[in-house]
């Protein structure tokens, strides 16, 4: 069965029926310079952060698809995307060592400079082609190497502690989750029953009012 593992105090789910599909994305292949690699590459970005995950999350669906190996340039949009959220640096011991990691994570190659994919066969996608990427393979299949990646990813969740590539301390997943319930431990967050609205228009001052109005009109919890 798939590992069990904690979010934010509350356990992760996970899918049995696909687990033996996802059980070939275990072991990360050997990098060959002779397999064609797709390098996510740039600064230039395509939306906010839903849409940078999606893109990376298409990425590794697009090489498992065509049988590509996956690189990632070290001050790329791709790296940003993943340290925002996930697999923060401590900066304790050899930044090899936690680059390494990552790879091994996420069979990803990690590049620091252009001169390391000489004799490379490149492939480059724009962040907005990976993001209106959709794959071919079976949608069983697509969803169990997309199930995959995503629990690895929140195997490594940022807790506020630690850096990303440039040394730019890393946020606190949890912050949200700890304002509402208190910080985990106090509760058994497992029983909590609560929903998400993720609306842009509710940004900024005109969603505050808003939801003040709301609040107001159905007695909720203006703070909630």
């Amino acid at each position: 069965p798939p590992p069990k593992f904690s979010v934010c105090g509350r356990v992760a789910g996970s899918n049995l029926a696909s687990w033996p599909l996802q059980r070939k994305y275990l072991t990360c292949p050997e990098f060959d310079p002779q397999t064609p690699m797709l390098v996510l590459e740039g600064y230039r970005t395509f939306g906010r952060t839903g849409n940078r995950l999606q893109s990376f999350l298409n990425a590794v669906q697009y090489t498992r698809d065509g049988h590509f190996q996956l690189g990632m340039m070290y001050n790329s949009w791709a790296m940003g995307a993943i340290l925002e959220f996930f697999m923060a640096s401590d900066y304790k011991g050899n930044d090899d060592d936690w680059v390494s990691q990552i790879e091994k994570t996420l069979c990803v190659k990690i590049i620091h400079l252009p001169e390391e994919l000489e004799g490379w066969k490149i492939v480059l996608k724009s962040p907005t082609d990976l993001f209106y990427y959709r794959s071919s393979s079976p949608f069983n299949e697509t969803m169990a190497s997309q199930h995959y990646t995503l629990r690895t990813l929140f195997q490594h969740y940022n807790t506020g502690e630690g850096h990303d590539q440039h040394g730019n301390a890393v946020g606190d997943m949890c912050a949200g989750m700890d304002s509402l319930f208190g910080k985990e431990g106090e509760q058994d967050r497992n029983s909590v029953i609560y929903s998400v609205i993720h609306l842009r228009y509710l940004e900024g001052q005109e969603g505050r009012n808003l939801l003040k109005y709301e609040a107001s009109r159905t007695g909720c919890d203006p703070m909630a």
